[in-house]
């Protein structure tokens, strides 16, 4: 539901400490860009002690807050000033590496009150690291990256700690950050999820970009107090991992598979906090999205969103026998379990007429399980492509085979490729050359993307 246009107050709280540099130029861009008529500025310093900290304290229109070493964590440095300075409106959280090239702040204003039910935003975040790893410039990644997005403000259950407007009735209403923990990026990651919990929504805005030229702050998490946060995380959530970005590429198949629908059921077999579900509305808005998860705590999650259920599949079937889906996502999931056919067999039963299975499975043909096999290991691991609870490995022939005796028919098939090492290119071609019938791109490819139907 749209609300009439009506910008309020917002607080900037920067967070700093020894960056004055890139401190500075971070107030300037707001004094540059921004509507001042409608902010307040609040610096706060974590133990600054470089010389320029003199200029920010300088400057009569803010307010700068200065915390001793070791007197308060992220989160109390954030909620003693919201109530020391008794701020009593929507404010920002800003990092103080980032700065504008435009009023992101009148683009979020308006659109926080133009939409109901909106806990946090963030915009997105432009850095050379991106065109590093992607290979692309950030605007061509960004457009790749959320290409079927309905709107502008695209759902997420988290994002980066960087720049956050968060809505002062939702901090009162939480009781504020929780201060038992110390990294910001889990503190905000706790924050959000309590959002959603409170039925509020947390959203990036796709038309507004913050930039800097730190190339590793915007991916990178700071290690030092990361471990021991996430293990209290586990104490108030009952989770030890939190899974809460979703699997692009199969929304992205989804997208592609149901393109002419506006309306679709959606159910997610293994749906984890429903990360993926979600993403999934940011494309069809009137979607029904139903999940099915063996951990009871990322149920409770999934729950603030879509219709979920704690359930075995292999044990208890599918739960919701008077609905017919249009999709049924299997992410990562197949591999796990003890009858993969069977199940998808099962499947059939509970899709439309033209419905699909989507799944992403791992192939276990890649070069990084082939060449230390050719030397005897095949060590599992916690996570990746020999997770030790992989039941079933899967190649792509055994993928194609699966689904053919299943009674499906492939008619989308992508590979998902990771950066491989010069060593294991050059065993990829000494393989090919003794071998010369090798499909090498199958050693290439970390794990398909496949959209079946049925065939019969």
């Amino acid at each position: 539901m749209e609300k009439e246009n009506n910008q309020k107050k917002v607080t900037i709280i920067i967070t700093m400490e020894n960056q004055s540099v890139q401190n500075k130029r971070c107030i300037e861009s707001i004094l540059t860009y921004c509507n001042l008529d409608m902010l307040e500025i609040v610096v706060i310093d974590n133990h600054s002690n470089d010389a320029e900290r003199e200029w920010t304290k300088s400057q009569d229109y803010l307010t700068y807050v200065y915390f001793e070493e070791g007197e308060a964590s992220f989160a109390k440095r954030i909620n003693d000033t919201i109530r020391e300075l008794n701020i009593c409106n929507d404010f920002i959280i800003l990092d103080s590496t980032f700065f504008m090239k435009e009023d992101i702040i009148s683009k979020i204003n308006n659109a926080v009150h133009q939409n109901d039910n909106i806990g946090t935003v963030s915009p997105l975040f432009a850095c050379e690291l991106y065109e590093f790893l992607f290979k692309m410039s950030i605007d061509e990644h960004l457009a790749e990256e959320y290409e079927f997005s309905s709107s502008n403000l695209h759902n997420v259950m988290t994002t980066q700690p960087y720049a956050i407007y968060i809505s002062y009735e939702l901090w009162k209403k939480t009781g504020g950050f929780c201060e038992k923990l110390y990294n910001s990026y889990v503190v905000m990651m706790d924050f959000q999820l309590k959002a959603l919990k409170n039925g509020l929504k947390n959203t990036i805005m796709l038309n507004s970009y913050l930039h800097t030229d730190n190339k590793v702050s915007v991916l990178i998490v700071d290690g030092a107090t990361y471990d021991s946060d996430m293990k209290e995380m586990e104490n108030m959530w009952g989770m030890h991992y939190f899974n809460t970005l979703p699997n692009n590429d199969l929304v992205k198949t989804v997208a592609k598979a149901k393109a002419d629908k506006k309306t679709i059921n959606v159910l997610e077999i293994g749906c984890d906090l429903g990360a993926t579900l979600l993403g999934i509305k940011n494309v069809f808005s009137n979607a029904n999205v139903y999940g099915l998860e063996l951990n009871e705590s990322a149920v409770k999650i999934a729950q603030f969103f879509a219709n979920a259920r704690q359930c075995n599949i292999e044990t208890d079937g599918i739960p919701f026998n008077d609905i017919k889906f249009d999709v049924i996502i299997f992410g990562d999931v197949l591999e796990h379990l003890r009858n993969p056919e069977d199940i998808i067999k099962m499947c059939k039963a509970h899709l439309n007429d033209d419905g699909c299975i989507v799944s992403s499975i791992p192939n276990v043909q890649h070069i990084s399980v082939l060449l230390p096999l050719i030397y005897g290991r095949f060590t599992y691991t916690d996570t990746g492509l020999l997770d030790k609870t992989h039941i079933h490995l899967f190649t792509l022939y055994e993928i194609q085979q699966m689904f053919s005796q299943a009674g499906y028919r492939i008619e989308h098939l992508e590979g998902i490729r990771q950066p491989i090492t010069n060593i294991q290119l050059d065993a990829i071609n000494k393989l090919k050359t003794a071998f010369p019938e090798i499909d090498e791109k199958l050693m290439i490819e970390f794990q398909f993307i496949v959209c079946a139907r049925k065939s019969e």
